[in-house]
């Protein structure tokens, strides 16, 4: 089914907020794997594994520059974001900023992902 036939806006991203606490970020190390709690913003990418879809969920502060990119080439306009309109209006600025700057806010980027916490010498280690 298609977007237009299902009534869904086109893209495959969409960002609303965590309605539980089982969804685990699939945002970039260390924070891989960490919990998405209840209510908190979160970026949803479409994902086709072996015909099946589904959405890889990460924080919204885990979004990276590159699919931010990826993002404004399909969408074009924030708006066109899927949930954009369901947003408070608070969280709608803090995605139109990050959406003109081309990356979150450093505000919005959770502790889980200070990559200086990595252990064995990865990036941002500095002992």
């Amino acid at each position: 089914m298609s977007d237009e036939e299902s009534g869904e806006k086109k893209g495959g991203y969409r960002v609303e907020y965590s309605p539980n606490n089982r969804a685990s970020c699939k945002g970039p190390k260390p924070c891989n794997g960490t919990k998405l709690v209840k209510g908190a913003l979160r970026h949803a990418s479409v994902v086709d594994f072996q015909g099946h879809t589904s959405m890889a969920y990460r924080h919204w502060g885990c979004v990276t520059p590159k699919i931010l990119q990826n993002m404004k080439a399909s969408l074009g306009e924030v708006e066109n974001l899927d949930g954009f309109e369901n947003m408070k209006p608070e969280d709608q600025e803090r995605i139109r900023k990050a959406w003109e700057e081309g990356h979150v806010a450093e505000d919005d980027i959770p502790e889980t992902a200070d990559k200086t916490k990595l252990i064995g010498g990865a990036e941002g280690d500095e002992d």
